[in-house]
């Protein structure tokens, strides 16, 4: 393999101090230069190509202009060179495959060659946009198992070693990208990883959660509301269908003496004015409104403004931390994708946060039936300013693993978070989708502290695999650790 000389250290001999860079140290009367040919040997030229080699001298000479009176002895100097593997593109075996080369080693061909033979994986053609700058144009494949069978012989095609841990493919990006879902850490060569060993650990996904903000992989701690209580107003009290607001206080319109799908808000008083009003969302439930906002603006406010996205999740901290200690080497390999976690609602128009003939029975869900998001700032990723990410790693969706087909590519014998909101209950919980321990997807509360991570990266276009794997977990597929010019660095 290619190789970088990484870093050069000199051992002063043991009877003197010496001074001067490591290629060229002088000690007492005495001067050692390395050099690599003529030239001094330096970090920067002293690459080493694979199947090359070069000599490495040592020059040794007086370091001043006479000779010493009397002998010099000098013992156990010693120069180290440490290299690494290659990833200044110095040796010319640099430039990314053309993405487009339908016989390229890249794994979106790996993907494409199966859906093309019609055997392990198909071709999505719903909405989508994997691309921040807009929809791309490649086509995406994904794995998919239509019985078990199946998904035993995918589970011996899609492993990958990427940054000396095990993933699997999930599907393709519309870039030409392939996205990666974390799989443990390669033993060996061989990624037969179970259980625990393929998350990184477990995290809540949030902290809190008694407001549907807590449903976000980011939200806005200033403008969220939460559940204040399962509580029914006093006896007599006026409900309204909605609220005008003047003189620091609400004043209920179209007033009813009946909680129902029509009126929601409340005093908790007779005269129909407040300072702070009462919405109800389900049932006895409860959240307070005041300085003036409806609770339009406050379900605005807490899933789809422009500035919804100003904290991170608990989960997301997590992902970022582990990100930086072990993967910020290889982010040139990653391309800048969205992952949409959507926080869309499934039945706006009949749940009750909605005044105007919400449901009191329903509960605010949540449901993405494509790779595409409706919202903007559910769109993470690096370059959107409305849902910045820090590192170009996320969770998978739902969608994502619903798209597989078969529990048995889904389970890992633990529960895992998913990116993808679920739904607001009615006793003040927040519930993420998950991958439960059995390969299904389920759900789970945000606070729920023993679920799983397992981060998901996705390989730039035309980004190679080191020949003579075959993607089973004995010979995974192994991404060849090359840079170019053509792979910018964020």
């Amino acid at each position: 393999i290619d190789g970088d000389l990484d870093s050069i250290l000199f051992s002063d001999p043991l009877e003197e101090t010496c001074t001067g860079d490591a290629s060229s140290k002088t000690c007492g009367n005495i001067t050692y230069e390395l050099k690599k040919g003529e030239d001094p040997l330096t970090t920067s030229d002293g690459y080493l190509c694979a199947d090359d080699s070069y000599k490495v001298k040592v020059i040794i000479r007086n370091s001043g202009n006479s000779l010493a009176t009397s002998e010099i002895t000098q013992t156990s100097g010693r120069y180290t060179l440490t290299f690494v593997q290659s990833s200044s593109g110095a040796c010319g075996s640099t430039q990314p495959i053309d993405p487009d080369d339908p016989t390229a080693p890249t794994l979106y061909n790996v993907l494409k060659g199966e859906a093309t033979a019609g055997t392990y994986a198909d071709e999505y053609t719903g909405s989508h946009q994997d691309s921040p700058e807009g929809t791309g144009t490649k086509a995406i494949y994904h794995w998919k198992a239509d019985d078990d069978t199946e998904a035993n012989a995918i589970l011996d095609k899609w492993n990958v070693i990427f940054g000396d841990f095990c993933w699997q493919m999930i599907r393709t990006t519309d870039t030409g990208g392939v996205k990666l879902i974390y799989n443990g850490t390669s033993t060996n060569g061989t990624c037969n990883n179970t259980g625990t060993a393929r998350q990184i650990g477990t995290s809540t996904f949030n902290t809190n959660t008694n407001s549907p903000a807590y449903l976000g992989y980011m939200y806005n701690p200033n403008t969220l509301i939460t559940n204040k209580g399962t509580t029914a107003a006093t006896s007599g009290s006026l409900f309204g269908n909605g609220v005008t607001y003047s003189g620091g206080n609400y004043h209920l319109t179209n007033t009813s003496t009946t909680l129902d799908a029509n009126h929601h808000y409340t005093c908790n008083n007779t005269t129909g004015t407040c300072g702070t009003v009462r919405y109800y969302y389900f049932d006895n439930a409860y959240t307070e409104i005041n300085d003036g906002r409806t609770i339009e603006e406050c379900v605005e406010d807490m899933l789809s403004a422009n500035n919804v996205n100003t904290t991170n999740s608990t989960i997301k901290t997590y992902i970022d931390s582990w990100y930086q200690n072990n993967m910020t080497s290889y982010t040139s390999y990653l391309e800048d994708t969205i992952f949409c976690y959507n926080r869309n609602q499934s039945n706006p128009n009949d749940n009750g946060w909605n005044p105007n003939g919400g449901n009191l029975s329903t509960y605010m869900g949540f449901s993405s039936y494509s790779l595409g998001c409706i919202n903007d700032t559910d769109k993470f990723s690096r370059s959107n300013n409305k849902a910045k990410l820090t590192y170009s790693v996320g969770l998978v969706t739902s969608y994502e693993m619903k798209l597989l087909n078969n529990d048995n590519l889904r389970i890992t014998g633990q529960s895992y978070w998913l990116g993808a909101s679920n739904y607001f209950s009615r006793n003040s919980f927040s519930f993420m989708s998950i991958i439960a321990s059995e390969g299904y997807i389920s759900y789970a509360s945000v606070s729920n502290t023993v679920i799983g991570v397992r981060p998901v990266v996705s390989l730039k276009p035309g980004t190679p695999y080191v020949s003579g794997g075959d993607g089973s977990r004995d010979n995974p597929y192994e991404v060849a650790l090359i840079i170019s010019p053509d792979f910018p660095t964020y």
